[in-house]
């Protein structure tokens, strides 16, 4: 049997159907209200996904797991073992619903899965990364951890630290001398970091107050002999005190490519009062 025969049995299949009286008429605003429930499940459920992925991203800059890669394979498995698993899964199942309801188009169900699927993720990713810029989830974060966004708390912290935790994300509270300075995480515990001949951080960088940084090393009585240190922008978590964050320098982007270093400012003393 040809394709033409074939849509000539539907043909008629349909219109003998119609002549028995078996089919009934759907008024326009039926197809109108379908058609509009399903946009806005659509961008319900996109919201959904954006919000999750750039949450997820956050916890994960704000615990400084995002970071643990550097370390090598044990950091990749430390990432692993901390991920939020539970919003991943929320995610993933918006991600099959937005699949579902997006196949109702002709520009999806016309596709290969697989194209849908890599295009809803590529535009996740995206709005996460725009997301990151806005510092929602930085506002939402401080308001959590005040108390004036108590729903907030369960997703916003207060996030755990073990006790021989090796990645230390802070901000530097003060420099004590040109290879130590204390370091207040972001849960506000702090730190006395020791800088050795074996501490690896770029070239160009010098570690000054008000500075963020991740800190790898196991803190030994409050002291921890740093085996890197790796300076951050001013967005990528957020310091325990958010009113001193307003006060200190910013951060400067540093290359591990070799610059000129600037030399320490000595403060100058204050002269002495003539007896």
């Amino acid at each position: 049997m040809t394709t033409h025969d074939n849509r000539q049995s539907v043909t008629d299949n349909v219109l003998a159907t119609i002549r028995s009286g078996n089919t009934r008429m759907k008024p326009r605003w039926h197809f109108i209200l379908r058609a509009i429930l399903v946009f806005v499940g659509v961008f319900i459920v996109s919201i959904g996904i954006v919000y999750l992925a750039s949450l997820i991203h956050f916890l994960l800059r704000q615990n400084g797991m995002w970071f643990a890669p550097d370390i090598g394979m044990r950091g990749m498995g430390m990432l692993l073992v901390s991920l939020p698993w539970v919003l991943i899964v929320a995610a993933i199942l918006f991600i099959v619903v937005l699949e579902i309801l997006v196949r109702r188009y002709a520009f999806a169900y016309k596709q290969p899965l697989v194209y849908s699927l890599v295009g809803i993720i590529a535009l996740a990713t995206l709005a996460t990364f725009l997301i990151g810029k806005t510092g929602m989830h930085g506002m939402m974060y401080r308001a959590a951890r005040e108390g004036t966004l108590p729903a907030g708390a369960p997703l916003y912290g207060p996030f755990p630290f073990g006790e021989y935790a090796e990645i230390h994300p802070g901000i530097i509270f003060e420099n004590t001398d040109a290879d130590t300075f204390i370091l207040e995480r972001v849960d506000g515990t702090t730190f006395t970091i020791i800088i050795t001949e074996a501490t690896r951080m770029p070239n160009t960088y010098t570690p000054a107050q008000g500075q963020r940084v991740i800190v790898f090393g196991v803190p030994v009585n409050d002291i921890i002999e740093a085996v890197r240190i790796r300076p951050e922008r001013d967005d990528a978590f957020i310091p325990f005190d958010s009113r001193r964050d307003k006060r200190v320098p910013r951060n400067e982007e540093y290359s591990f490519e070799d610059m000129p270093r600037e030399e320490p400012r000595i403060p100058t003393p204050y002269p002495q009062e003539e007896q």
